[in-house]
């Protein structure tokens, strides 16, 4: 789903990207606790061993990559989120002053090198990858019986 971000500032779009981010590397957490369901001491499994601080997102996506059941290709979307979200994180926000949604920023490709994007097409983009991204763990929570 296209969504047209012209008339919402800019930073409200960068400000959308990092809370969503936050939400879907929860919703990652929650994945990979339920799948090894750690019976000795769940709330530390949760706090220390699943925190954000501890174990970054990168890391937990090695985790879901090595889960069989889980679609290596929603991990590819995950790395494309993620790299959406540190260019956007990575840049100056004094870019946005002008509160419009015309400026490019840099970002690393998936080869690694760096390049300007246009924030308006990234933006689409994230919330696109979202959306499916949600969708699917959303759908594997339910087969696992995990929802």
């Amino acid at each position: 789903m296209k969504i047209e971000f012209d008339r919402i500032p800019a930073h409200i779009g960068r400000t959308a990207i990092l809370d969503t981010f936050n939400k879907l590397e929860e919703q990652i957490g929650e994945l990979i606790y339920y799948y090894f369901l750690p019976q000795r001491n769940p709330k530390v499994f949760k706090e220390i061993v699943l925190s954000g601080v501890i174990m970054d997102v990168g890391a937990k996506m090695k985790i879901l990559n090595n889960i069989d059941e889980f679609d290596k290709k929603i991990i590819d979307k995950l790395r494309e989120l993620n790299s959406i979200r540190n260019g956007v994180v990575h840049n100056n926000p004094e870019e946005l002053k002008g509160n419009t949604m015309n400026y490019r920023f840099s970002m690393i490709n998936s080869s690694g090198k760096l390049v300007k994007k246009d924030f308006k097409v990234q933006l689409n983009r994230f919330t696109e990858l979202h959306q499916s991204v949600e969708n699917y763990i959303l759908e594997f929570q339910r087969k696992s019986g995990k929802a």
